[in-house]
């Protein structure tokens, strides 16, 4: 669920994941699709770094890139462009576009933190993994969008509760064939759909006491998102 961009220097670079409002369609995947998808709806600015040479001898720079994405509500339609942006080179930066800057700055808070050393704990038992998050006795929801296809189930075999140390925990199902302890697993856990966290962890064994259940509400949105 990501947006590729191809740039010209023949480099795949994937764009950033950049936390929008979480899209959750159940209704058209079955239980042998193993989609657990992220995306966007209204307006998202996408980050990516670009590496430049040191000099350019040029007076401009030109900068194309192949961009491909899907736009899904009930059913999915890809979409694709070929996008350029010629830049001037000069030693002096520009003045900025007070508008753009704001933007820029409202969309780089989304961008997923580094968790911290063992804030996030990750364990199995039989086709059960478990996720919890430490000193999150104020947090109500947490959803988890793995990198890679094929080693948990969709959202909705997702369940969030409470451990015993009143701790926000979350129980999801590994898919057939993916056996998890030994494993590491790494993608965005989405906190409260207010922040997002990078998760690479390796997956333990071991259970965790549900306590009690978090509710929650499940939105659907119509979602701009990328295989």
């Amino acid at each position: 669920a990501r947006v590729i961009v191809k740039y010209n220097s023949k480099q795949d670079r994937d764009v950033n994941f950049l936390l929008g409002r979480i899209w959750k369609e159940h209704d058209n995947l079955s239980a042998s699709d193993y989609l657990v998808n992220y995306g966007y709806a209204g307006e998202v600015l996408l980050f990516t770094k670009l590496r430049l040479p040191k000099k350019i001898s040029a007076n401009t720079l030109k900068l194309s890139a192949h961009a491909s994405w899907l736009v899904c509500a009930k059913q999915c339609i890809p979409g694709s462009a070929d996008l350029s942006l010629t830049l001037p080179v000069q030693k002096d930066l520009p003045a900025l576009n007070p508008d753009h800057v704001q933007n820029f700055d409202k969309f780089r808070a989304f961008l997923p933190r580094t968790a911290e050393a063992k804030s996030i704990i990750v364990q199995s038992s039989g086709e059960k993994i478990f996720l919890t998050l430490q000193n999150s006795s104020s947090v109500h929801k947490l959803d988890f969008f793995p990198n890679e296809s094929g080693k948990i189930l969709s959202l909705e075999e997702q369940k969030n509760f409470r451990d015993d140390k009143n701790q926000a925990s979350l129980r999801m199902l590994a898919a057939p064939g993916f056996f998890s302890i030994g494993k590491k697993i790494s993608g965005v856990l989405v906190v409260d759909d207010a922040y997002a966290l990078e998760l690479h962890e390796d997956i333990s064994a071991g259970m965790v006491n549900e306590v009690d259940a978090i509710p929650f509400s499940i939105f659907l949105f119509a979602f701009l998102g990328g295989l």
